[in-house]
């Protein structure tokens, strides 16, 4: 709250401010003066060690100011409530956590919004087509919406950024607008144009797509070949945009930040010795998807001292493409370097990409040193995917108790993979264990699906009814999905969920109806689809009997969740 007061200038603007818990409730919900969130906000003393939901809680008391002070005046516009409220985690982690815990929250924020433009849809964040306003609720209105408001925030500085949030919110108080009264309110503030930027980010679907190519001419000069591949047509021009990059030698760094306006530059740059590394945003500020092309030399040095910890992250990604005994040390190393558990974390993750015995081998050693809870979870998780019986075997330990739920879970999900004969008893027991928002018991359901046993459909069908907790039905229910090919009665059982009194589970049942291209769960969806009370099962159910009709998984065009 003083966070929020100080960088906005507005101090909390009511005389109260409740959080309220609540069983059965998905996520947060910012009533003025009082918020409504899930109950797994309630943390216990063992789950404290490895989990928090202070960005939830940071989100829904942000809205207090976005969202209820100012209101938006059309759905179209949500996203001054929700941009603004998910772009005030990272804000808040800034400030509380330090820089990396924030890159690596606008990192995860960045993946998740390019893969539902990859793999759903593309629209503008401000868009009018939609079955129902919550359709729009989307990674488009939060996370993309998030990187929007944190370009606009270092194109105009922190000084003034700051002062267009307080005139917009000191404007518009208790009443509501539009995007483009932000707009006016920020080009009021700094004496910028601003029109563009917003044209370009909020009004047009998409985003940079980069390809990057190094170039050293042996003496003193350094070229940057940048193609912007997305479409460049009259109708969609090229972004325009500024490019950071940081070139460092021996002894000596150059930060360059180039203009890109066209759909090919050209960067020549004249520089003290031949460069060790060249990294591109290494700040993490530029919303767009990229590859780049330079010396295997460059990569592991920016994975080794990349300037920022996102940087290093990226770095382990391109390291693994390169398989074999060097990648395989490389990031090895890089776990045991790196002191930011994200970017450790990524380096498991790429480890575990690695094809080859050497990989599994470096996993190994890993999971009997590592120590950080998060990052043991990503070994255990890569060990699980690799592994064999006796790694099995050195797992199940972690399986029975721990510090770390995280762990425990991860390690018990393994178990199924690996050995799920052995261990069987264990992963049962760990179906009905009470742990917090009941992590280990879908673990043991999520292992006796991987199992592929024939004794696992009738325990899935079992763990996806009471009284097993909500966290163990939902992974029996998402699991069902996969068995019904084999197993007849589980296309039943979940056109009976349908018609649950908890949301949760009908959303989770109708969608795994759509998974399970059974025509039978049809004449229930259609009729979901047009008569249900709740508009979430409408939409979902319309698009489940979509995709069995298909009879393949379709990419959906228009935002429709």
């Amino acid at each position: 709250m003083k966070i929020l007061s100080e960088k906005t200038g507005v101090r909390y603007p009511y005389a109260r401010y409740a959080q309220v818990a609540v069983a059965e409730y998905p996520g947060g919900m910012e009533h003025t003066t009082a918020t409504t969130q899930t109950d797994a906000c309630l943390i216990d003393a063992q789950a404290h060690a490895d989990h928090d939901l202070d960005t939830l809680v940071a989100h829904e008391l942000a809205h207090q100011w976005f969202g209820d002070l100012v209101t938006c005046a059309e759905w179209p516009h949500a996203w001054l409530n929700e941009g603004f409220a998910t772009y005030s985690e990272v804000v808040f982690l800034k400030e509380d956590r330090g820089e990396d815990e924030a890159l690596y929250e606008l990192l995860q924020n960045r993946r998740v919004y390019l893969d539902e433009d990859a793999g759903r849809y593309r629209r503008p964040i401000v868009c009018r087509t939609y079955t129902d306003p919550w359709t729009i609720f989307d990674r488009h209105l939060y996370e993309k919406g998030c990187w929007v408001l944190r370009m606009l925030h270092l194109e105009l500085g922190d000084e003034l950024f700051w002062k267009g949030v307080n005139l917009w919110l000191t404007r518009h108080r208790d009443g509501i607008a539009e995007t483009q009264d932000l707009v006016a309110a920020f080009e009021e503030a700094t004496g910028r144009n601003l029109q563009g930027f917003f044209d370009q980010w909020v009004y047009r679907g998409g985003h940079p797509a980069l390809r990057l190519r190094w170039r050293w001419d042996g003496k003193r000069k350094g070229e940057l070949h940048l193609t912007q591949t997305q479409d460049v047509s009259d109708s969609s021009p090229a972004y325009k945009l500024k490019a950071r990059f940081r070139v460092t030698g021996r002894g000596w760094t150059r930060d360059f930040v180039e203009t890109v306006d066209a759909k090919e530059h050209r960067f020549v740059w004249n520089l003290p010795g031949e460069p060790l590394d060249v990294e591109f945003d290494p700040g993490l500020e530029l919303l767009a998807s990229s590859t780049m092309k330079k010396p295997h030399a460059m990569w592991l040095r920016q994975l080794r001292g990349g300037s920022t910890s996102s940087s290093r992250s990226i770095a382990a990604s391109y390291v693994a493409g390169w398989g074999g005994a060097a990648a395989v040390a490389a990031l090895e190393a890089a776990v045991r370097r790196e002191k930011f558990w994200g970017s450790a974390s990524e380096a498991v993750s790429a480890l575990g990409s690695v094809s080859g015995q050497g990989a599994v081998e470096a996993l190994r050693r890993l999971a009997k040193t590592e120590k950080r809870p998060k990052v043991l979870r990503a070994v255990v998780e890569q060990l699980g995917r690799r592994g064999g019986a006796a790694d099995a075997r050195a797992l199940a330990p972690l399986a029975r108790s721990g510090r770390s739920l995280l762990v425990r879970a991860e390690a018990t999900r393994a178990l199924g993979h690996l050995d799920y004969a052995r261990h069987s008893a264990l992963i049962d027991r760990n179906m009905k264990a009470a742990t917090y928002r009941d992590g280990v018991a879908a673990a043991a359901v999520s292992a006796t699906a991987a199992s592929r046993d024939p004794r696992a459909a009738r325990k899935l069908l079992a763990a996806s009814k009471p009284p097993y907790r909500f966290g163990a039905r939902v992974a029996a229910i998402r699991a069902l999905a996969e068995y019904a090919p084999s197993m007849p009665e589980a296309v039943p059982a979940l056109i009976a969920m349908l018609s649950e009194k908890d949301e949760r589970v009908s959303l989770i049942a109708c969608a795994a109806l759509g998974r399970t291209a059974d025509e039978r769960a049809l004449p229930a969806l259609e009729k979901a689809a047009k008569s249900a009370g709740n508009p979430r099962i409408r939409v979902y159910a319309t698009e489940s009997a979509a995709r069995i009709k298909a009879g393949t998984k379709t990419k959906t065009k228009l935002p429709a969740r």
